[in-house]
């Protein structure tokens, strides 16, 4: 620019040099570095939030509360700490000075740990804590919402995914079964192990019964002076219960043998309930006597 006075005469020129004038400041944008959740739910297991958009000089603020507070923004991008944010929000601060319009990534949450899940036996139909059932029902607990869970029965090198509650173990034997969930973040918890399980969902098979001594006229009477009834064909762990009343009422019976005392049977029975808790059909003796009075048995000749 320059000046010309009032008698007509022109002052050097002064150089104020090249002026940009910016009024206005673009809003940059944000975005999750890894939304790991469903695609847009904004819920993930990584707390990096990428900013783009920056004018050359620029510097970004960041909010995490909806515009209430903010934070100097360094680089080209924050990270968030697990918890989950009402708002979170980016701006700018051009060269000119000029703050940009709010660029709103709205409500995140970061969700980096998971506890695995419970796993047990529906019902353990053998000694408590041996692993031992007819029941094949697997109960899974302790999920977090909105979480999926897959179960392994070779410890962990194959998975096949569940649903509700529980699955059903097929009869064998196990030696790996696990369980893991992966919650709506992502995040896949360590296994859960159930432990070594056998599982009998078939029936106990059938014992063999007979009087030890049939002292009676024809030896196949059931008449006898001597009250021991011996019971064969027990599986290994397996127990037995017995009756004399045609399978009324039952009593437990112990070791190979059980006595009878002095008395007229209507039908004696055993049966053999194995470890896994299934109980086989019954074995029928039929009706017994038992006389231990010391009467002479009378055999009947026929003319």
């Amino acid at each position: 620019m320059r000046q010309t006075d009032v008698a007509g005469n022109t002052g050097p020129a002064s150089s104020l040099g090249a002026v940009t004038v910016d009024a206005a400041a673009s809003a940059p944008t944000a975005a999750l570095s890894t939304d790991s959740g469903l695609a847009g739910d904004n819920v993930t297991n990584d707390g990096s939030v990428v900013v783009s958009g920056l004018e050359p000089g620029a510097s970004f603020e960041y909010s995490t509360d909806g515009g209430s507070t903010w934070q100097q923004g360094t680089g080209s991008g924050f990270t968030l700490a697990e918890g989950t944010y009402t708002g979170v929000q980016v701006r700018q601060t051009d060269a000119a000075g000029n703050v940009s319009p709010v660029f709103s990534l709205g409500a995140v949450t970061v969700d980096a740990t998971i506890a695995p899940p419970t796993v047990a036996l529906a019902s353990d139909t053998g000694t408590p804590g041996d692993g031992l059932t007819s029941d094949g029902t697997v109960t899974v607990g302790g999920l977090e919402p909105g979480a999926t869970w897959e179960y392994s029965l070779d410890g962990g090198a194959t998975w096949t995914t569940g649903s509700g509650g529980s699955f059903e173990l097929a009869d064998g034997t196990y030696s790996g079964v696990q369980v893991r969930s992966t919650d709506v973040a992502g995040n896949v918890s360590a296994p859960a192990a159930l432990g070594p399980v056998t599982v009998v969902t078939g029936p106990a098979g059938d014992l063999t019964l007979a009087l030890e001594t049939d002292t009676g006229a024809s030896g196949a009477d059931g008449v006898t002076s001597d009250g021991t009834v011996l019971v064969g064909g027990l599986a290994p762990g397996a127990t037995y219960e017995y009756s004399t009343d045609g399978g009324l009422t039952w009593q437990p019976g112990a070791g190979s043998s059980f006595e009878l005392a002095e008395g007229t049977y209507s039908d004696v029975q055993v049966r053999q309930v194995d470890g896994a808790g299934n109980t086989g059909a019954p074995t029928s003796l039929g009706a017994v006597t038992v006389d231990t009075s010391g009467a002479p048995t009378r055999r009947c000749r026929r003319w």
